[in-house]
């Protein structure tokens, strides 16, 4: 095989060899690219469910540390929740006395004035 014929198959290869690189890569999704996006995602998904673990934890804190209590004085209701000094402190909120389970509402004991 002469010099020449040598050179044009090295250069046929040589195209033929970049472009099937080329098709893997566009058609296979870039390799490691994927398997990056791929980690991004679970570390994302992992991210979230950290999120929503702790804000159901907060919300099952919070909602069983209610105190509902009725002042027989005006037979009003309320709500109370002590989130402590570092939270801000006291919320105090009226409810409807039908809206309050009643086992789980205490009346003061004060006198009747």
């Amino acid at each position: 095989m002469n010099k020449i014929a040598r050179r044009h198959i090295f250069k046929i290869t040589t195209v033929s060899l970049i472009i099937l690189t080329l098709s893997l890569l566009l058609f296979s999704g870039c390799g490691p690219l994927r398997i990056q996006a791929a980690e991004d995602q679970k570390k994302a998904a992992e991210e979230r469910k950290a999120k929503e673990d702790n804000h159901q934890a907060t919300a099952n804190r919070v909602v069983s540390g209610i105190l509902y209590i009725k002042d027989p004085r005006s037979g009003l209701c309320f709500a109370y929740y002590w989130g402590g000094q570092m939270n801000g402190g006291p919320a105090l909120a009226a409810v409807p006395e039908n809206a309050i389970p009643p086992e789980l509402l205490l009346t003061a004991k004060i006198p009747a004035k």
